[in-house]
């Protein structure tokens, strides 16, 4: 890809690759963290229509993709938007701040839906 991992990701990745099951670990719209070959194979999907320095690192259930642009900011492309949003100034910053949501209770897991979701949404019908 002709590009190095920052040091924060690359620190998360010597822990863990990625995740396999669904729904996605991090914050209540359930982002998927994408294993290293998942990087590559969706860096190559999107360097064909996408700029070539953004690396998606994650997915939404709803088609909507995090990326770390060139200088290491956590973005967000949704489907619905053609200028991705700043979530977050590092990959570390983006864990940093779930962690501490998860530590106010603002997130909860739901033993219905089998996840992590915002702690005012569970179990509302």
């Amino acid at each position: 890809m002709g590009q190095q991992l920052p040091a924060d990701v690359s620190a998360s990745y010597l822990v863990h690759d990625g995740q396999v099951d669904e729904p996605g670990l991090i914050g209540g719209e359930g982002w998927c963290l994408f294993s290293l070959r998942e990087i590559v194979d969706h860096w190559q999907q999107w360097s064909h229509s996408q700029d070539r320095g953004r690396l998606p690192i994650a997915r939404g259930g709803t088609g909507d993709y995090i990326f770390l642009d060139q200088s290491g900011s956590v973005m967000v492309q949704r489907r619905d938007r053609d200028v991705p949003d700043t979530v977050a100034p590092s990959f570390h910053s983006w864990l940093e701040d779930f962690a501490d949501k998860l530590d106010t209770d603002e997130f909860a897991y739901s033993e219905r839906d089998g996840c992590v979701m915002y702690a005012d949404e569970i179990d509302i019908d």
